[in-house]
């Protein structure tokens, strides 16, 4: 029977690296709609043999930007917390994204595709 997902849960997640810490970066996520996965699958570039690669940046961005909907406690490095800034429609704005570094992108992008397909992450 299939489940239905809620595109506006919030899901709580913590970077792997950071579990376990007294008082870590908390980012909070939301599951992909139907249109935003779509979107997403369709980032590919077609090979000269007629191959479709993805574009991993591409749809990493994607993901991040549709499914970060927050942070709490993300600082510099010199200690100052750094405010969220949405986009219209509640994902992160092109300011959000430009604050985090590659492996956080990635890893996010990860958890956002795994509960936009299951609607929960495995560490639930």
């Amino acid at each position: 029977m299939p489940i239905a997902l809620d595109p506006n849960r919030q899901i709580p997640y913590t970077l792997k690296a950071e579990r376990g810490n007294d008082a870590p970066t908390v980012f909070h996520l939301r599951p992909l709609t139907a249109r935003q996965r779509g979107a997403v699958e369709d980032l590919v570039t077609v090979t000269r043999d007629g191959d479709m690669e993805p574009n991993i940046g591409s749809q990493r961005l994607a993901r991040v930007r549709a499914g970060l909907t927050g942070w709490a406690r993300l600082r510099t490095a010199d200690g100052t917390e750094v405010e969220f800034t949405a986009s219209r429609d509640g994902g992160a704005s092109d300011a959000a994204l430009d604050r985090l570094d590659p492996d956080t992108l990635a890893e996010l992008a990860g958890a956002i595709q795994e509960i936009s397909e299951l609607g929960r992450l495995a560490v639930d």
